[in-house]
């Protein structure tokens, strides 16, 4: 089953290219389909898991975005590049109320997991969702190395850009 589902993310990924939508829109649906594949692979999901978790996770997932967007503070940068010391306590302040909400919706989260899958699998969700940032981070790091040179850039002109999904 865990092949299946694995195939089913593929098969979005393929689609999404499919589609007429702008480029950043492929890559962030490609990224979604790589990411499920490799939640379903480490928790090991049973097709009757998948089925109640996946619905949590995505709403557990746009929670955290709405969070993220609702305490985004980009301080007033004066000509030196400085942050005032207003607008660094403005900063420090949101950051730990994002945090505090953050905590807030793991606590109410892990009671919606707990429904869909057992305790034993939420640890390996967070873990593996911590281990698929650092993942993706190293296969970004490694496109903009391969990526052919520009003036005043870097990278190797006889290198083209890696695909995501590989």
């Amino acid at each position: 089953m865990k092949n299946i589902i694995i195939a089913m993310a593929c098969i979005l990924c393929v689609s999404a290219y499919a589609q007429d939508k702008p480029s950043k829109e492929k890559k962030e649906d490609k990224v979604k389909a790589w990411k499920i594949a490799y939640i379903t692979e480490r928790l090991d999901l049973t097709s009757e898991e998948a089925q109640k978790f996946w619905p949590i996770f995505n709403a557990f997932e746009a929670d955290n975005k709405a969070l993220k967007e609702k305490y985004k503070l980009e301080p007033d940068v004066n000509k030196d590049g400085q942050v005032s010391e207003e607008e660094a306590e403005k900063a420090l302040t949101k950051q730990v109320e994002l945090r505090q909400a953050q905590v807030d919706l793991i606590k109410k989260y892990n009671t919606e997991f707990k429904k869909a899958i057992p305790a034993s699998k939420i640890v390996k969700l967070y873990q593996a969702t911590e281990d698929f940032k650092k993942v993706l981070l190293q296969r970004l790091k490694k496109m903009q190395q391969n990526r052919p040179q520009r003036p005043g850039g870097g990278g190797n002109p006889n290198q083209s850009e890696p695909d995501l999904g590989e």
